[in-house]
């Protein structure tokens, strides 16, 4: 790797600093190689599920975005409406009440952080590609 031979070269004339950078190359590797090895595994789990797949097919939703959400809603059936896939998201607006007034506030963020994350990465993709 390229990284790892400028890195080498940068403390080759350095023996001490040689012997700590050495340790954290060689965990760089092992932490890359690994990561392949989920990726691929995501990949092969996507592939395989007709829901991802046609998910995928939303500018902006890659597998990630695509297996969180096949995982958060898990069976559709146990959902009365689409409004209540939004509750579960916690993408349901606050409400204010009293009296006379009658304000609809931000999202509540009372459901699933990991979900919006996910939902807001796949719109920021399509909001800079189009």
């Amino acid at each position: 790797m390229k990284f790892e031979a400028r890195i080498r070269e940068l403390v080759e004339n350095l023996p001490d600093l040689a012997a700590l950078v050495e340790p954290l190359l060689i965990v760089r590797r092992v932490l890359h190689e690994q990561i392949s090895v989920l990726h691929r595994r995501l990949l092969a789990i996507v592939r395989d599920d007709a829901v991802c797949r046609r998910l995928m097919t939303i500018p902006g939703v890659g597998p990630v975005v695509a297996l969180t959400y096949r995982a958060t809603i898990d069976v559709p059936a146990r959902f009365k409406n689409s409004k209540a896939v939004g509750a579960v998201f916690g993408l349901t607006p606050s409400k204010y009440q009293s009296g006379e007034i009658n304000r609809t506030g931000a999202i509540s963020k009372c459901g699933d952080e990991m979900m919006r994350v996910m939902l807001y990465e796949a719109a920021q993709v399509m909001l800079t590609r189009h």
